[in-house]
Formats: structure tokens, sequence, C-alpha cells
């Protein structure tokens, strides 16, 4: 069994067995938590592609980026009556 978490395709005509099937929920768990930031990021604050050139401005645009983020999941928690 591999330890690189990708995730196991059926071949043409053939289907995936059910270890790979729980082998693929288990690894989507993990993913979804992580895809779920570059998911918002992407759709919410439409930085899905950098349209400036330079290294630094690159980072000072992601930056902020990641503060929108958090602020926007900072309300999301408020919603929730996780954080007051």
């Amino acid at each position: 069994m591999d330890n690189n978490a990708t995730i196991q395709k059926r071949c043409e005509r053939r289907p995936i067995g059910i270890r790979d099937v729980l082998r693929n929920k288990r690894i989507n768990h993990t993913r979804a938590k992580c895809e779920r930031i570059y998911a918002v990021v992407k759709t919410v604050f439409g930085s899905g592609r950098v349209k400036v050139t330079a290294v630094a401005r690159t980072g000072v645009k992601m930056m902020f980026t990641a503060m929108d983020y958090n602020l926007y999941q900072l309300c999301t928690l408020e919603k929730k009556g996780i954080v007051q």
C-alpha cells in the first residue's frame, strides 16, 4: 500500500475494490479540510490567478488574501456561535 495519499481511480471496465474505496474516503476526509481554504480564496476573493508579476507584489497580495480569509472565517464561526 502506498503512503503518498493519491486517490485511486478505476481502470477501464474494472471498478476499484472496497479497500481502495475506503482508502479514498480516508484521504478525502483529510484533504477536504485543506482544500476548502483554496476553494474560498478562489471563489469568494477571486484570487485563483494572480494578476501581478513581481514576486514581492504577489507576496503582498497573498498576505492580504490570507488576512481576508481569516476575517471571513471569523465571521463564519461567529454566525455558527462557536466564537463570540
